[in-house]
């Protein structure tokens, strides 16, 4: 998502997981303590810069510590941002968010959603529904329209005038038509 970004543990440059993930907030949160900026956070580490997680981020945020909230508010901008490529790409009805980092709930989930009703195409709106993961396991899926979510078998192209091909992949429709830190650092409700 930036060509520019920090590099991937995969190799590459500026990808999601690189920019937004329980990764990416603790090497955020080490450089607001490193930077010596005034933050709750630094005591949570006992000054140790490196000792900083993501858990130790979101938990400074919901206590309203401002700087936990602007990474908070970053995290969610970048996951939207990604979210919106993702509906862009492929027009999921839902879009299923997991990993350590959803567990914060409306300090993740409110900027997401904002980012995306803000970047999203006008074809796209209200067409999809971003949800928390039910198992709070560490993935994020898209479930396409008219599936049940389960995996859906591969059919080339070339196939589909089969009528077993069109059974096993339905027609695609196109478009349907912490408060104090969301308030302070969105400005939205």
């Amino acid at each position: 998502i930036d060509v520019g970004g920090p590099r991937c543990y995969c190799g590459g440059v500026g990808h999601l997981e690189a920019m937004a993930s329980g990764t990416a907030l603790a090497r955020e949160g080490y450089m607001v303590v490193a930077a010596r900026r005034e933050t709750s956070m630094t005591a949570a580490v006992s000054g140790k810069p490196e000792k900083v997680t993501a858990e130790i981020v979101v938990a400074a945020a919901q206590q309203g510590d401002p700087a936990a909230c602007e990474l908070m508010a970053r995290e969610g901008y970048l996951v939207g941002i990604g979210v919106v490529n993702c509906i862009h790409s492929f027009n999921p009805e839902l879009i299923v968010i997991g990993g350590g980092v959803s567990n914060a709930g409306a300090l993740l989930f409110d900027p997401v959603r904002a980012t995306v009703k803000e970047f999203i195409m006008p074809a796209y709106r209200d067409t999809y529904e971003i949800v928390p993961a039910a198992l709070k396991g560490t993935s994020a899926r898209t479930v396409p329209p008219g599936t049940t979510g389960t995996p859906a078998k591969f059919i080339p192209a070339a196939t589909t005038d089969d009528e077993s091909a069109k059974q096993a992949a339905p027609a695609r429709p196109g478009p349907n038509k912490s408060r104090s830190c969301r308030t302070r650092l969105l400005g939205r409700h």
